[in-house]
């Protein structure tokens, strides 16, 4: 269930990527756009599905007591998670 405001996708060139088309709305109650609110080929509550690309690399990083130590660091859709190394 979604708990957003969906978009029926009316003339959207992007809507096969878009949350708001392709999540699943809810079977008791679901808010729609009126009108979808894309201009042209731009909409600015587009919400990318696509898969995001991961980046992994060795970086070094200040621990709670102060000395360094090496770890793996995972970026993936922005976020970044340490892995403790050794």
């Amino acid at each position: 269930m979604a708990d957003i405001t969906m978009c029926e996708g009316t003339n959207c060139p992007k809507k096969e990527t878009c949350y708001r088309f392709t999540a699943k709305p809810s079977e008791y109650r679901q808010s729609y756009f009126t009108t979808p609110p894309i201009n042209g080929d731009v909409c600015e509550y587009f919400w990318d599905t696509a898969p995001k690309k991961v980046t992994t690399g060795i970086a070094y990083f200040d621990d709670v007591l102060g000395g360094f130590q090496r770890g793996q660091v995972v970026m993936l859709a922005g976020r970044s998670r340490n892995k403790s190394g050794s």
